[in-house]
């Protein structure tokens, strides 16, 4: 969802998306060496605001753990 509101946005704008898979830390200091321009998914603090920008929410999202139970009918062989 992230990626294809981006890929929009930045359509419009007359630029190109290039995407990048970083663990959090290392797109960080990547995003602040200034080697791209956009991170998606970063989680926002205190810290982070000291250093980077951040867009207003456009939506909510929950996560919520599950807990798979074996099923009653599964025979264990």
């Amino acid at each position: 969802m992230d990626t294809n509101l981006l890929f929009q946005i930045l359509h419009i704008m007359g630029c190109r998306l290039e995407i990048c898979h970083f663990s959090e830390r290392l797109m960080l200091k990547e995003l602040e060496a200034g080697h791209f321009d956009i991170a998606l998914g970063a989680s926002k603090t205190e810290k982070r605001l000291e250093t980077f920008l951040y867009s207003k929410p456009y939506r909510v999202a929950t996560n919520k753990p599950i807990k798979i139970q074996p099923s009653p009918y599964s025979s264990s062989s």
